[in-house]
């Protein structure tokens, strides 16, 4: 896309039809092609993409707010399995684990499927479907 236009000889050289492009542009987040000012097709099949300055995600410091340290999760639980390594990462240890599961009413691994912490907002479970 050149300008907010689509290039249609591109897309044709490169064998991308619309459901093909539109598919990439959600896969960036982007699902109106009118929030688009330039698009450019890179050689391992993505797209990159420039907004248009009215659809530009907002930032923290658009508002003047205070910049927040960044926090990477930690996966504790995966499929009902604990982690023990990344336990050991974070200085925790399985029975501080299981106890933190009884606020959720857990009392096994196996009842959880995805379980992670992160400094700034603690533990996050979601439990096995029924």
């Amino acid at each position: 896309m050149n300008k907010g236009r689509i290039d249609r000889n591109v897309m044709k050289k490169n064998r991308v039809d619309m459901n093909h492009l539109q598919m990439l542009l959600r896969d960036r987040s982007i699902f109106s092609l009118r929030d688009i000012e330039f698009a450019i097709l890179e050689p391992n099949g993505k797209v990159s993409v420039l907004r248009k300055s009215d659809h530009e995600p907002t930032v923290r410091s658009d508002f003047s707010l205070q910049a927040k340290d960044v926090c990477l999760p930690v996966t504790l639980i995966s499929d009902g399995v604990i982690i023990e390594r990344n336990l050991d990462t974070l200085g925790k240890t399985k029975s501080w684990l299981m106890n933190e599961l009884k606020n959720y009413a857990v009392s096994e691994a196996k009842q959880v499927m995805f379980a992670e912490w992160r400094d700034d907002e603690g533990l996050f479970v979601q439990k096995m479907s029924n």
